[in-house]
C-alpha cells in the first residue's frame, strides 16, 4: 500500500523489497528435506565432512548464503568432482573460504562424490527450489512462479519464456520498435530479449498502476520486475560492442520507460521520455529536419539532459545512504573499502547504471555524426 499511496518513495519501495528474502512457509522444509536427503542417501550424519557440517547451518541458521552453496555443490557434482568449478560459482555468489568457516556453524571441508551422482543431483536441484523460495527474492523463476495466482495466462506465458521455457514465436508480441529488430536472432539475439524482458514490464507496470490492484499483488509484481530489471541489466552489460543508433534507442526508451514508471513524479524524467518518444525515431535514423547532424545533435542534447538526470540522482543517493552506510558498516566491523563502494554497488544493480552504460555508448557515435570532437 505504500508503494501506492506514497509514489514519491517507489524506488526505495523496490529497493527494500530487493533486499529480503521472499519468506514463505517452506522454513521448517529447509531444516527438515537435508536430513531426509541425507538419509534417502546414506550420507553419515557424524563430524567430519561438508555435508553434515552444511546440514548443522541449515539446521542452526540458514542464509541466502545457502542459495549459493547449494548451486555450487550441482555444479561440483555436475562436473564430476572438479572442485575449481565448485569455488568458481561460490566466488560469483560471493562467498569465500573465510566467510564459510566464519559461520556459527562453519563450514571447513570441501564437498565429495558419494554414491549415484544422478540422485544426489536430483535431491539437490529440487532442495534448490526449497532454498530459492524463501531466500531468493530475485530469481526469475522463483518470483513467477510465486506470482502466477495475480498474472494473466498471456502474461505468464512470456515470462515462461524468459525463464528458459516454452519460446515459440509467438511468445511476444511484435514490439513497436525503432529497429525492428524484436523478431530477429543471431547476432540481435541479446536485443530481441531485451525486447522481450521490456515488453513483459510494461505489462507489469499496468498491473502496478491499475487502480484496483490490492497490496498482496503489489509486492509480488514488484519482486518480479526487480528480477527483470536485473535480466536487462544483464543484457545490457553483454551487449558492449552495440553501436546502432536504433538499437540503442530502443534500448534507452524501455528503461527509461521503466524508470520514470518507477518515479512518477521526476518532472524531468517524464518530460525527457516524451520528447524520446516524439524524436528519437526520426533522430536514430538520422532523418530529423533531413540532416543527419542536425538528428545527431538533438539527439545529443537529450543525452546530454539524460546525463544529468543520471548525475543528479547518483549525488541524491550517495547524500541519503553513504553516511549511513559508513556508521552502520563500521558498527558492525565491515571493512573500509567494502564500505567506499557500498553505495556505487547498491546503483550498479539498478536501471541508473544500465542507462549509464547505454549514454556512454551512444556518446561517440553521436559525436561523429555531429562532427563534434571526440
Amino acid at each position: 500500500s505504500i508503494w501506492k499511496d506514497r509514489p514519491e518513495v517507489r524506488l526505495w519501495c523496490r529497493w527494500t523489497l530487493a533486499t529480503l528474502g521472499r519468506g514463505s512457509n517452506r522454513g521448517q522444509d529447509i531444516r527438515d528435506e537435508i536430513l531426509h536427503i541425507m538419509h534417502r542417501n546414506k550420507i553419515s550424519e557424524s563430524s567430519g565432512h561438508f555435508y553434515e557440517q552444511w546440514h548443522q547451518k541449515l539446521h542452526n541458521n540458514t542464509t541466502p548464503d545457502d542459495v549459493g552453496i547449494c548451486k555450487a555443490l550441482l555444479a561440483f557434482l555436475r562436473s564430476g568432482g572438479n572442485m575449481g568449478v565448485y569455488w568458481s560459482v561460490l566466488r560469483d555468489h560471493g562467498i569465500s573460504k573465510e566467510l564459510l568457516a566464519s559461520y556459527a556453524r562453519p563450514i571447513t571441508f570441501e564437498p565429495y562424490m558419494h554414491g549415484n551422482t544422478g540422485a544426489l543431483i536430483y535431491e539437490f536441484e529440487n532442495y534448490l527450489v526449497i532454498l530459492q523460495s524463501v531466500h531468493d527474492a530475485l530469481d526469475l523463476k522463483t518470483s513467477l512462479d510465486a506470482a502466477r495466482w495475480c498474472l494473466s495466462g498471456d502474461l505468464q506465458h512470456k515470462l515462461q519464456g524468459l525463464c528458459g521455457g516454452d519460446d515459440s514465436s509467438g511468445l511476444i508480441r511484435k514490439q513497436r520498435s525503432f529497429s525492428r529488430l524484436s523478431n530477429v536472432g543471431g547476432a540481435d539475439g541479446g536485443h530481441q530479449k531485451f525486447m522481450q524482458v521490456s515488453d513483459a514490464r510494461k505489462d507489469l507496470l499496468a498491473i502496478l498502476n491499475h487502480q484496483g490492484t490490492g497490496p498482496d499483488v503489489i509486492r509480488q509484481i514488484l519482486l518480479l520486475d526487480y528480477s527483470l530489471e536485473t535480466q536487462q541489466a544483464v543484457l545490457i552489460q553483454g551487449m558492449d560492442s552495440e553501436t546502432r543508433l536504433v538499437v540503442l534507442c530502443d534500448q534507452m526508451q524501455a528503461l527509461l520507460t521503466s524508470l520514470s514508471g518507477h518515479m512518477p513524479l521526476h518532472a524531468e524524467l517524464r518530460t525527457l521520455l516524451m520528447d524520446w518518444m516524439q524524436l528519437a525515431h526520426s533522430c536514430a535514423s538520422l532523418s530529423y529536419g533531413g540532416s543527419a547532424v542536425e538528428s545527431a545533435l538533438l539527439l545529443k542534447a537529450m543525452c546530454d539532459r539524460l546525463f544529468r538526470v543520471v548525475g543528479h540522482l547518483v549525488d541524491t543517493f550517495q547524500t541519503l545512504m553513504g553516511a549511513k552506510a559508513q556508521h552502520l558498516g563500521r558498527a558492525v566491523g565491515a571493512r573500509t573499502q567494502v564500505l567506499e563502494i557500498f553505495v556505487d554497488e547498491v546503483l550498479r544493480g539498478t536501471a541508473l547504471f544500465s542507462v549509464s552504460l547505454v549514454l556512454k555508448r551512444l556518446e561517440p557515435q553521436l559525436r561523429t555524426k555531429a562532427h563534434l570532437p571526440p
